[in-house]
């Protein structure tokens, strides 16, 4: 998620409206005014004053302008990405739902590191909780074969565990070979009949 925003730093003629204040002042009061507020708790509001504060002080002692901006951006811009929940992005993010397929799903890889970089998008709510992580490869093995596989490779901080859980209910697993057309035509129907569902829960008030 991108963020960003552009800031008239000049003064206007006495006696004009204007924005009071050095560019950084300007840009915190830009955001906070701007679409992003819909995501900014005290928690960021504190620490995007902190960084205007640290701005202008720097600027005092000659730091450029588009310099202040940046840091204020930057710190601003970090805080509504850790902040940011797909399930609670107005009614949209209420809605949201996404099927992801991880192809070669037995190997070291997958369980070593794409399966465990996917649960920390989940875990920091980057991911919708409607959300279906299907794993294709050839070997044979069952859905509770492959959680039981990822499970040492997600966060063993036993206050994650429910949310370990819940990223592991989302996955499943699907053998097929990746040379033959039946693997697929199995993977893309799963797909459809889960997405099905999900949109089925969605128009009925549930899910």
């Amino acid at each position: 998620m991108g963020c960003g925003a552009s800031v008239n730093t000049g003064r206007r003629e006495s006696g004009a409206e204007g924005v009071q204040g050095n560019p950084a002042e300007q840009l915190l009061t830009q955001l906070v005014t701007s679409d992003m507020s819909r995501f900014a708790s005290k928690e960021l509001q504190a620490s995007a004053q902190d960084a205007a504060k640290e701005a202008s002080a720097s600027d005092g002692n000659g730091l450029a302008a588009e310099t202040s901006q940046k840091l204020v951006l930057e710190r601003v811009c970090s805080s509504v990405r850790d902040e940011w929940h797909a399930d609670e992005v107005d009614s949209l993010g209420k809605q949201l739902r996404l099927s992801i397929v991880v192809f070669g799903a037995s190997g070291d890889l997958a369980k070593k590191k794409t399966y465990p970089a996917l649960y920390e998008l989940f875990k920091k709510g980057f991911l919708p909780r409607r959300l279906q992580i299907v794993g294709y490869a050839r070997s044979r093995m069952s859905t509770q074969d492959l959680r039981d596989r990822l499970r040492p490779h997600l966060s063993r901080q036993p206050a994650e565990c429910e949310c370990v859980e819940q990223f592991l209910n989302s996955c499943s697993y699907l053998a097929g070979e990746y040379d033959a057309p039946a693997g697929y035509e199995a993977l893309g129907a799963a797909l459809t009949a889960w997405e099905a569902t999900m949109c089925r829960a969605a128009g009925g008030g549930g899910g």
